[in-house]
């Protein structure tokens, strides 16, 4: 036992010979700081389980190891942990509560100038206001932390969650980062690589500036308001990320030059692209899915080789404002690449070498038109806008500068031969299933956005189709509507073939609520419904009473312009039911409805069911669906990983239940004695006063046998099995 400063410490010696390197064990109520100084350089510091307070700072090179997650608080001043040396190592440390100054950058961890090839890794950083500021220090190594900023604070107010300024060769690797102003932020930083990083609810997911040769590679970056920004940089390889759900742009590429933009999902999105001053710059093979706008180009971006990229459902493909035209692709190599595909092209391949005979035009007078007025997009296959797009064609006076670019791919035909077929799924019984899918795959380039799905959906089934972004849902559902061909398998719907003649009819039984639903804002909610009744072939006479069937009656003569978020989804909801569908596909019916409105939602589910009615429905608000959905199909990067009830996706996963116990303080320690006397059980002492217990479902009754003879000191009792999120989280990893 060795003294320090009064405080005993436990000194191990490692290694005979030389210099010895020593184990230093801290326990709670000793000092952490004491044992920083008393070390020698290349020691071990193995922090106890426990709570440690103040502002630390390492001074040379040491390794601080926690043991089962210790807590270092900086108590809301200055740097929670300072390193200050090169060679640290920090690893398995909860590090909270730094100061919140922004003009003195506390953060949780700071590496300090110098202080080169610090590595901090299996580290939970929270509310701290920068998570790790890194300056001027070489080779940094930041691996597998969850970072969480001052979420109370506004986004202004907060740090970013990782900020590296002036540096060389950092590694920056599997860390999630949320709640912060920007997750990373990098300026005057080079040759670094970012791998396999989360990035969520922050304002960028990534912030570059001034920076050059770095790899960004397999990130996702969701629900920020910026996905990636590239600003002011050079020399970038972005490649095979995915930016989804960004309140603005997916990508944005604002004066950047020498770079390889690749292999990236852009989804979702207010904008795909935003590009902006670009040169000598390389796109290709990104996938560009259902964002508003697919492309916002600007400012002279030019000398680029734009190729083999799919731009598939997005509400406005191409917005593109400078003086002169711009093409992309071309018919062949010579001609500036391979061509891009685009969703939306309405031309024509009468030698069937898979290239548009007329190139692919964007950003006419029909184009500038529904960017002023968003209501042109209900006319947009109407013979009148066709004539004026004719007419832009052949008479430059009403034309604008755009885009004029020959299409590769651009018509995608379906399999011919055996090779789409293949054997149906044992589970589906085409004589009973309203849907059957046999082997369905849908591939976009190198992407397979649906791979070897096969499913069967029983008449009056309700199914939850899950999956996070991207994990082909949408496709999906798009295959199934006779709305995209499917590379590979077949899909039977409503009792007809997909794509075949009789499915024209079935379609007639089949009800779609999008995501997204386009809806006239000067129209009433009335004139609305009878506009789809019309294309549906509905009698007008049903439009009244279903406007009542979905709350609305009282409304139908509003403009929808007035409608709130969620009346709108309850407008979209009865022109999915117009027409007694016998099938219905819904995306995200509930959002925006009020909990009201999403309780009376199911209940008009449940009765369709009663009545036969299959209903498909997707959600990424899974609590919602746990209690009210049949079975559920799980998606994961275009496969099924799982298909079942809720009891039997748990007996499959095989997670365990969850106990939180509260006993009386006297009690306490004979609950642990008898529950650590039963075999593979996980106790945490978390929260105070309580025990939680994680045991296999089967051990359940063990537990509570152990502690019946404390039954009357047991206070309280709850048992958690594992939700639908903890399935779905649990299958995605």
């Amino acid at each position: 036992m060795k003294l320090l400063s009064g405080i005993p410490l436990l000194w191990l010696v490692c290694g005979m010979t030389g210099a010895p390197a020593a184990t230093w064990r801290v326990q709670p109520g000793q000092s952490l700081q004491a044992a920083l100084d008393a070390a020698a350089a290349g020691d071990t510091i193995e922090i106890a389980r426990g709570h440690y307070t103040g502002n630390f700072t390492v001074a040379r090179p040491l390794v601080l190891r926690g043991i089962a997650r210790p807590t270092l608080s900086g108590a809301l001043r200055g740097d929670t942990l300072r390193i200050a040396a090169p060679g640290v190592v920090v690893e398995g440390l909860i590090v909270r509560d730094s100061g919140d100054s922004l003009k003195e950058q506390n953060a949780g961890i700071n590496i300090a100038p110098g202080a080169h090839r610090a590595v901090v890794r299996h580290c939970e950083l929270t509310y701290n206001l920068f998570g790790l500021w890194i300056e001027k220090a070489d080779e940094v190594r930041v691996e597998a932390n969850t970072i969480t900023g001052k979420r109370d604070y506004n986004s202004a107010q907060r740090g970013n969650g990782v900020q590296l300024y002036n540096t060389r060769g950092a590694r920056i690797l599997n860390n999630h980062i949320s709640f912060v102003r920007d997750a990373l932020y990098v300026d005057v930083s080079h040759h670094a690589v970012f791998r396999g990083n989360r990035l969520h609810h922050s304002r960028y997911g990534t912030h570059y500036m001034n920076s050059y040769h770095n790899l960004w590679v397999d990130n996702d970056s969701y629900r920020n308001r910026g996905g990636l920004a590239l600003m002011e940089v050079r020399d970038q390889v972005v490649r095979n990320n995915r930016t989804w759900a960004n309140a603005d742009h997916g990508i944005m590429l604002r004066t950047l030059q020498d770079s390889v933009i690749e292999g990236n999902v852009v989804a979702h999105n207010q904008r795909g692209f935003f590009i902006y001053d670009v040169e000598y710059a390389q796109l290709r093979g990104n996938l560009v899915l259902g964002n508003a706008i697919g492309v916002h180009l600007s400012a002279g971006s030019t000398r680029n080789l734009v190729q083999g990229n799919d731009f598939i459902g997005n509400r406005e493909p191409v917005r593109y404002v400078g003086a002169r035209d711009e093409a992309w692709g071309g018919r062949n190599a010579s001609e500036r690449g391979q061509g891009n595909y685009w969703s939306n092209y309405l031309g024509w391949d009468r030698d069937a070498d898979g290239v548009g005979d007329i190139p692919y035009r964007a950003n006419d007078v029909v184009d500038r038109l529904s960017w002023r007025y968003p209501g042109v997009a209900l006319l947009l296959g109407s013979p009148a806008l066709q004539a004026l797009r004719l007419a832009g064609r052949q008479f430059p006076v009403i034309r604008r500068p755009g885009w004029s670019m020959n299409i590769r791919a651009c018509i995608r035909r379906a399999p011919t031969g055996g090779n789409g077929m293949s054997r149906p799924t044992p589970a589906a019984d085409p004589a009973m299933d309203a849907i059957v899918l046999s082997n369905v795959s849908k591939h976009f380039g190198a992407l397979r956005a649906v791979d070897d799905v096969s499913l069967g959906v029983g008449q009056g089934e309700l199914l939850g189709l899950i999956g996070h972004n991207g994990a082909g849902k949408s496709t999906l559902f798009r295959m199934m509507l006779g709305l995209l061909p499917p590379t590979h398998g077949s899909l039977r719907v409503a009792g007809a073939e997909v794509g075949s003649r009789a499915f024209r009819a079935a379609r007639r039984g089949i009800g779609y609520l999008p995501e997204h639903l386009v809806l006239h804002d000067n129209l009433s909610g009335l004139e609305t419904l009878r506009f789809f009744a019309r294309l549906k072939g509905v009698k007008a006479e049903a439009c009244a009473p279903m406007l009542d069937q979905v709350g609305l009656s009282a409304a139908a003569a509003r403009p929808v312009r007035e409608y709130s978020k969620g009346m709108r989804q309850r407008l979209g909801f009865a022109q999915a039911l117009l027409g007694a569908p016998r099938v219905l596909f819904l995306d995200e019916p509930t959002n925006g409805l009020d909990p009201a409105a999403i309780r009376d939602c199911y209940a008009m589910l449940n009765a369709l069911r009663a009545s036969g009615v299959t209903i498909v429905i997707t959600s990424h608000i899974l609590a919602e669906l746990q209690q009210r959905i049949d079975r559920f199909a799980i998606l994961c990067a275009g496969r099924l990983r799982a298909a079942g009830s809720l009891e039997a996706l748990r007996a499959r996963a095989g997670l365990p239940l969850t106990l939180l116990l509260r006993v009386e303080a006297g009690a306490r320690d004979e609950a642990l004695r008898r529950l650590r006397a039963l075999p593979a059980l996980e106790i945490d002492g978390a929260p105070p006063g309580a025990l939680t217990v994680r045991c296999a479902p089967a051990a359940k009754m063990a537990v509570l046998a152990a502690l019946q003879p404390l039954a009357g000191r047991l206070l309280d009792l709850q048992i958690h099995e594992p939700s639908l999120e903890d399935l779905f989280l649990g299958m995605k990893a």
